[in-house]
């Protein structure tokens, strides 16, 4: 074959693996202006945190700088820093919960066995309260009157009196607790354990074991539940599948595989819709609950971890602690706006 020949067929085979290439590009550059409703960064915030919680009114976000032994509140409404309240001590605080009246943020201090309570508009510690080895989910009855703390290195939860702030006593759970959660009638508290993979249902006030939904996917984490009491969500770090379950009867009805690595879960306000931090997947997960669809995928830093909506659904902060970053998405608009009827 003469060079020129060959020279012509080398072009020809080039041309036909490059237009395929070439319309693939095509397509998916249309694809990314097709979606109209995207998730778009606002801000980033150069600090540690692990978790975060919101204030009742929405204005502040607390996240705890596990490492760095210090919390940090942002102003939702400016996106800036309002306050650092550092632990003289190098204590390590893993979880912040606000309570149902929004009066007190509660932080869990991994490394010394207890809980501080602070008071949410002047930011001063009110109280420390003894628990178990290393605390970290933390959850209030809905009456006010109880609250439990998850003892990851206890095999207990700690019952703790809210009107007196005294440790009541430890009861003995699965393995390794980490979520906690009261079901909204306030007639049970709901433990996961993250390594024999089965929730403890106990029953409220006497915090006895009355049920262990066993044979979970692996690593159950963090749960969610809907307003009317009837839906709770779990997520599983190892199984890397979103649970639904029906409260009344205890049923598991449905496992939504989102991605790697499942840590928080989220509900909008309205809660037509989930959000769910994929640790190892680098992303967030957006699901519509009326059929249970992913609609969306925010990429996000590796090793997401804690999550947070602001109370009109406006805004989303999204954490990484060993990034070092905390990550403000504006919400698009049909997130936190009502369908017409």
């Amino acid at each position: 074959m003469r060079w020129y020949r060959l020279v012509g067929l080398i072009c020809l085979m080039t041309l036909c693996v490059a237009l395929p290439e070439a319309d693939a590009r095509k397509r998916r550059r249309k694809r990314k202006v097709v979606n109209k409703h995207r998730h778009q960064m606002l801000t980033i915030f150069k600090i540690a945190p692990k978790q975060l919680s919101i204030s009742k009114d929405g204005k502040e976000v607390w996240g705890s700088e596990l490492y760095e032994s210090r919390i940090t509140i942002i102003n939702t409404e400016k996106l800036t820093t309002k306050r650092v309240i550092r632990l003289r001590d190098k204590g390590t605080p893993v979880e912040i919960v606000h309570t149902n009246n929004g009066k007190e943020a509660w932080v869990s201090i991994l490394n010394k066995r207890r809980v501080h309570v602070y008071d949410a508009k002047t930011h001063k510690l009110l109280h420390k309260i003894r628990t178990g080895r290393e605390p970290k989910g933390i959850a209030f009855s809905p009456d006010g009157r109880w609250a439990i703390v998850s003892n990851w290195k206890g095999r207990s939860i700690t019952l703790i009196d809210r009107k007196t702030y005294k440790r009541v006593r430890d009861v003995r759970v699965s393995p390794v607790p980490r979520g906690v959660i009261f079901t909204k009638d306030g007639k049970e508290a709901w433990v996961a354990s993250f390594v024999r993979n089965c929730i403890d249902i106990l029953s409220v006030p006497d915090f006895k074991i009355i049920k262990t939904i066993k044979g979970l996917p692996r690593n159950p984490r963090h749960f969610a539940q809907t307003k009317d009491g009837k839906t709770m969500y779990l997520t599983t770090n190892g199984g890397g599948k979103l649970l639904m379950f029906d409260i009344k009867s205890r049923k598991l009805k449905l496992k939504l595989r989102t991605g790697r690595g499942q840590r928080t879960i989220t509900l909008s306000p309205d809660e037509r819709f989930a959000y769910v931090a994929n640790y190892y997947s680098k992303n967030i997960s957006v699901i519509r609950l009326k059929d249970h669809k992913i609609i969306e995928t925010i990429p996000a830093d590796r090793m997401c971890i804690g999550m947070v909506l602001t109370p009109d659904g406006k805004k989303l902060f999204v954490t990484n602690y060993n990034m070092y970053r905390v990550m403000v998405f504006n919400t698009p608009k049909h997130i936190w706006t009502r369908p017409s009827p």
